[in-house]
């Protein structure tokens, strides 16, 4: 049962979280999903010295993030958000589904999940729900082709076809759509088990997650990215007074004192930033 942690952990009070459950809806959906994006790191600590490993066991992973405060990839927090809703009443289908590269190619195989939600008040619909991305919509958006949709933050998004059954999902930035992932839009699901090989590329010495230390925190307001010991503040995050700050952090002490201040890490001290001082300038230089 993960319903009692995870309302906990999201921050809601006993009132709060009766009345999320009360009713398996768009909009209380959406209160998951931020509050998720606001108290949940995406992150790769546990390949930079800290503790437990990042596991598609559910068990496990609620482990990392319920007991002990942590955050993850998205096999984790989709994953972990995939059986909490599904235990409050939600139909959740688990889609594999390709990144964008920084090359602006998708040439690899699928090394990230995401999730597409269908609620009891309204069964026919389905939304798209990602907490497990770098920079995700704050809000879940609706599972159709062609429809610009603004989340509270002022991301615009679309899912556009691709070929077939394929489609991209896309973000309009500085007036430009770019792409940022691909899957089979009539993709049936799958358990979470089936992304172990998913989590392998993720994990393995060539990824870019091995190469440098990534930890995100977004709300409607702000965005903080700690790439290596570089902390990057972007507020408001969308629009023309987007405002950038960025501190270069000279000593392990500093980032573990952001991790634990900024981030909200518990016990940040086992941090290693060897190989992140070692990856090449451009390594999460778009985070």
């Amino acid at each position: 049962m993960l319903a009692d942690k995870y309302f906990q952990r999201l921050g809601f009070t006993p009132e709060q979280a009766k009345v999320i459950s009360s009713k398996h809806c768009k909009d209380h959906l959406d209160q998951i999903v931020e509050a998720n994006l606001r108290k949940i790191t995406f992150d790769n600590l546990s390949q930079h010295g800290l503790p437990l490993t990042a596991s598609i066991d559910v068990h496990q992973t609620a482990t990392k993030i319920l007991d002990h405060g942590r955050g993850g990839f998205c096999f984790e927090l989709n994953g972990l958000l995939a059986a909490f809703l599904e235990e409050l009443g939600y139909t959740v289908q688990r889609l594999p589904a390709i990144v964008h590269s920084d090359e602006r190619k998708f040439n690899h195989p699928p090394s990230h999940v995401i999730l597409v939600v269908s609620t009891t008040s309204d069964p026919d619909e389905k939304w798209f729900a990602d907490v497990g991305f770098g920079e995700p919509a704050i809000h879940s958006l609706r599972y159709e082709l062609d429809t610009e949709q603004t989340t509270p933050e002022g991301m615009t998004s679309r899912i556009v076809q691709d070929e077939g059954n394929v489609v991209n999902l896309e973000w309009k930035k500085d007036g430009e759509w770019l792409p940022r992932l691909k899957w089979d839009f009539e993709h049936p699901g799958q358990p979470l088990e089936a992304f172990q090989s998913g989590l392998d590329i993720v994990l393995d010495e060539s990824s870019i997650f091995h190469k440098k230390l990534i930890v995100c925190r977004i709300d409607r307001n702000e965005k903080v990215s700690l790439a290596g010991s570089r902390l990057k503040r972007t507020s408001p995050r969308f629009g023309p007074d987007a405002t950038v700050t960025v501190q270069d952090l000279e000593t392990t002490e500093a980032a573990q004192k952001a991790l634990k201040e900024v981030f909200r890490v518990p016990n940040p001290q086992d941090l290693d930033l060897e190989r992140s001082k070692q990856a090449a300038p451009k390594v999460w230089s778009t985070m």
